[in-house]
């Protein structure tokens, strides 16, 4: 068995979230999540090391969190039946406030 050397601890997550790029904004829906970053799936590809805001309407909290960050990688996202192909980006949070983490 493989350990992931992280510092903040990942979890699975699954809901929507906005990506916005440049004025222009893209919906995604959250994989993942940590206090340093996550990853969302999206059908918009958007390369790597492209600046991004990203706002999530958080389920437990019931709350609005954005944040700023850095697209590190981009993964194909499709999976089997998918009627469009989708990209999985993988988001470096720059800034983001600590209470939001």
């Amino acid at each position: 068995m493989s350990e992931e050397r992280r510092v903040s601890p990942r979890f699975g997550t699954n809901f929507p979230v906005t990506l916005c790029v440049d004025g222009n904004t893209f919906p995604a829906n959250s994989i993942n999540l940590s206090e340093r970053g996550g990853c969302c799936e999206t059908t918009e590809y958007l390369p790597s090391f492209t600046p991004v805001k990203i706002t999530f309407d958080l389920p437990v909290k019931n709350e609005t969190v954005e944040g700023f960050g850095i697209i590190v990688r981009v993964r194909n996202g499709m999976y089997a039946g998918a009627k469009e192909k989708t990209y999985l980006a993988s988001i470096h949070f720059d800034n983001i406030g600590a209470d939001e983490r």
